[in-house]
């Protein structure tokens, strides 16, 4: 499964999810969408893994584009450029 995780999720609420999901022809299934409504926990997790974010000053983000290879107990297992 691949994941998608906003890094705002309070303007990435659900239906913003959903329209951007639908935009990719994302089944739901094998790419899903995710917000993370914790402030600490997404920085926990971002920090955790390396994602470097960096708000532009006009509503998006600049980060590092990497697909992140995670094992079934949760480990980064391997990073991919």
């Amino acid at each position: 499964m691949f994941l998608s995780i906003s890094f705002d999720p309070e303007r990435d609420d659900p239906t913003v999810l959903n329209r951007y999901k639908d935009s990719f022809h994302s089944d739901g299934e094998t790419w899903r969408m995710a917000r993370i409504p914790d402030p600490a926990e997404l920085i926990s997790l971002l920090e955790k893994f390396g994602v470097i974010v960096i708000p532009d000053g006009t509503g998006n983000f600049t980060h590092n584009s990497a697909f992140y290879l995670v094992d079934r107990n949760g480990k980064l297992a391997q990073v991919f450029d």
